[in-house]
């Protein structure tokens, strides 16, 4: 077993010398193969930079301690590959046995070794992999691994096999020559390859594929303790580490003898079934066709001659019944697609009836309507008509293919959704739309000439507009009102007095009798603003969080 070459050897300390230690010996290799004290010198500036290396690995606590461990492992994989091979198994950081050159041997008497020149001797040490044949089974596998590929196999192969050979009783083929190697090869290329999951666990286990036709054997090796370390088949596939060497392993050719054994079993099998089978229905057939002549009808005269005319009538007579049953059965299907015709004519015709019909019904709910709400939902209408005629298009085409039929299922998708719309159009027959009116503008007012010695200061949101109604607190009756678009702020001047702010609010204006239409909201600030002379109030009508003025959704009569 070679020696392992490590940062160690390149600092010349012990693997317990601390981090005292090997800091003044970097420092006396530095000193000594400097570039600055060996100008142009190559050898000294490759054992610098390994030097450098060895002591950034050594220095670091954490990265020494990874470093010890890899070189324990590598001296284990060394001893043990030792047991099994006459080289040295070699890595990154070990010492080339076998060199060729003068450069070589000049670093080997310094004791410098880079993982370049590792690699390179490595290379020429190591003979180039064994060609392996094909047929070969050489290898290990796990026990969890063996246990699912195996009995998913087995399952798999039970199935195959019980399915051809129903197959064939139902068809009563009889097989032979290529048909038979062929049926052959499916039904046992699944039992071959459990077979060769068989083997490979028995390698695992260190025992040749010949122990693979013990019976109930496959069944042992998912408890079969596997043998440690390398053995003749193989590497241990449970150590990550146990690469693959040049060592030679133990070849194994017995799953090509037991497959090809097993395929003419199965082919033997498989050609008895058939034949059964063939056999078993002719005889029914040959029984069901000649007819028996009994024993008295013989001593009556009854020869081969007679027999074969009435076999013959009776063959006639039983063609002419099929002939019969066949031209009463096409009067049938005849009588049937005529009558499925009719029926598919009929349903058209009353489909297409009841969609004028729903139309018309439509229509005149529509024009009953008033001009002004027709107009404000003619675009909604008009969106409304086309997605419930391209919805049943493409339900009647993509359900069927004939014309008719197609036009009579996009009827009897379109009715039911124009009544519905009917019936919405019929409740809105007394509905008179607003008219949308301009927008006034910010301090419009009922009291232009109303003025105080109060100030009063509204912000209102930028999302509606509002019209703000200043009622007197004492006696309720309003004082004025002024309208603030979204988002802008209005600045009152009131007399001295108590107050109550009520205010409407919404988007579109349709006049101060109906204000914002049906979307209009009505609010009342909860607080009663007291004025004295001089005295101000700024109102945010707007949400805020920790805010100090609360308000109070009212009803329309309220406001």
């Amino acid at each position: 077993m070679g020696k392992i070459h490590t940062h160690y050897d390149n600092l010349k300390v012990a693997r317990t010398a601390d981090a005292v230690v090997i800091k003044a010996a970097y420092k006396a290799l530095a000193q000594k193969y400097h570039p600055d004290r060996n100008p142009g010198d190559p050898e000294a500036e490759r054992i610098m930079k390994l030097i450098n290396k060895a002591y950034e690995v050594l220095f670091d606590p954490v990265r020494r301690s990874e470093y010890d461990r890899w070189i324990d492992e590598q001296e284990r994989r060394a001893e043990q590959n030792s047991r099994y091979s006459s080289f040295d198994h070699t890595s990154q950081y070990h010492t080339a046995n076998d060199t060729t050159s003068k450069g070589d041997k000049d670093r080997r008497n310094d004791e410098y070794v880079s993982s370049d020149d590792i690699r390179t001797s490595s290379e020429m040490v190591n003979p180039k992999p064994i060609e392996r044949d094909y047929f070969s089974v050489r290898g290990r596998m796990r026990r969890r691994t063996y246990a699912i590929c195996y009995l998913s196999t087995m399952v798999a192969a039970i199935w195959i096999g019980q399915a051809i050979l129903v197959s064939l009783s139902m068809v009563g083929v009889e097989l032979a020559g290529v048909g038979l190697f062929f049926v052959g090869v499916i039904t046992t290329l699944p039992l071959v390859v459990s077979q060769y999951f068989v083997i490979k666990r028995l390698h695992d286990c260190n025992h040749s594929g010949w122990w693979s036709l013990i019976p109930l054997l496959p069944i042992v090796l998912l408890f079969l303790p596997p043998s440690k370390g390398a053995n003749r088949f193989g590497v241990d596939p449970r150590d990550p580490n146990d690469k693959p060497s040049h060592t030679v392993y133990e070849e194994d050719y017995s799953l090509l003898c037991i497959a090809i054994i097993a395929l003419i079993i199965q082919m033997f099998v498989i050609s008895s079934n058939t034949s059964v089978i063939d056999y078993s229905t002719s005889s029914m057939d040959s029984l069901s066709t000649v007819p028996t002549i009994k024993s008295d009808e013989v001593e009556h005269g009854w020869d081969e001659t007679t027999a074969e005319a009435v076999m013959i009538a009776e063959q006639t007579a039983t063609a002419a019944q099929m002939a019969a049953e066949q031209a009463a059965n096409a009067a049938r299907i005849a009588a049937e697609q005529v009558s499925s015709e009719a029926q598919i004519n009929a349903d058209y015709a009353a489909a297409e009836a009841e969609y004028h019909a729903a139309v018309a019904e439509i229509n005149a709910v529509w024009d009953a309507l008033h001009p002004n709400f027709r107009n404000q939902i003619r675009n909604e209408q008009k969106t409304i008509n086309q997605r419930r005629e391209r919805k049943c298009i493409d339900y009647a085409n993509t359900n069927s293919n004939r014309v008719d039929i197609a036009k009579t299922m996009r009827y009897r998708c379109e009715i039911p959704q124009l009544k519905e719309r009917t019936d919405y159009l019929r409740a809105q027959l007394h509905t008179v739309a607003l008219e949308v009116k301009p927008l006034p503008w910010t301090g419009e007012t009922n009291q232009p000439d109303l003025y105080g010695d109060t100030y009063l200061q509204i912000k209102t949101n930028r999302h509606y507009h509002h019209l703000i109604k200043i009622i007197d607190a004492n006696n309720h009756r309003e004082v004025a009102w002024y309208f603030v678009r979204r988002g802008d702020i209005i600045n009152l001047n009131l007399p001295i007095g108590e107050y109550i702010v009520k205010y409407a609010y919404g988007n579109a204006w349709f006049g101060y009798d109906n204000l914002f239409g049906d979307d209009t909201m009505y609010a009342q600030v909860d607080e009663i603003l007291d004025f004295y002379s001089y005295q101000s109030y700024e109102l945010d009508l707007m949400r805020q969080v920790n805010g100090n003025l609360r308000t109070s959704i009212i009803d329309k009569s309220q406001f």
